[in-house]
């Protein structure tokens, strides 16, 4: 007689963290901030990865509709970081198959610096579909 075997997968709030996800460093000389997206839950995480006097800022900008979705921010300090989830607000939920542009970049408030930019284009599948736009 032979065997089955039988696997379940349970969608719980920990499961965006095993499906596909991007990440990006800002482009400075010590990569100040790092910005990771995660298409299942449009989980956006931006990090303050060293204590410079900037903080870690992302842009997120829906390209396939043509408008700006949202900015949020690192308060600033090594290991501070901020995190938005698509069903927190309206404003976090971001259309599945559309192409996004992430920019990402270092600020110095007190002079009024930027500082390490980058942009990274990804595309909200939240299965194993192609993710660059």
């Amino acid at each position: 007689m032979a065997a089955t075997a039988v696997m379940l997968a349970v969608s719980s709030p920990a499961q965006a963290y095993d499906n596909p996800m991007h990440k990006m460093f800002t482009d400075d000389s010590e990569s100040g901030g790092v910005v990771y997206f995660w298409p299942d839950g449009d989980v956006v995480r931006v990090c303050d990865i060293d204590s410079d006097g900037y903080r870690a800022i992302v842009n997120v900008y829906d390209q396939t509709a043509d408008k700006v979705k949202y900015t949020i921010q690192a308060a600033g300090g090594e290991d501070d970081c901020t995190q938005v989830r698509g069903s927190t607000a309206a404003k976090y939920d971001l259309a599945e198959g559309h192409c996004f542009q992430f920019h990402i970049y270092i600020y110095d408030a007190d002079h009024g610096d930027v500082a390490g930019d980058d942009w990274a284009y990804w595309r909200n599948y939240n299965t194993s579909a192609p993710t660059n736009c």
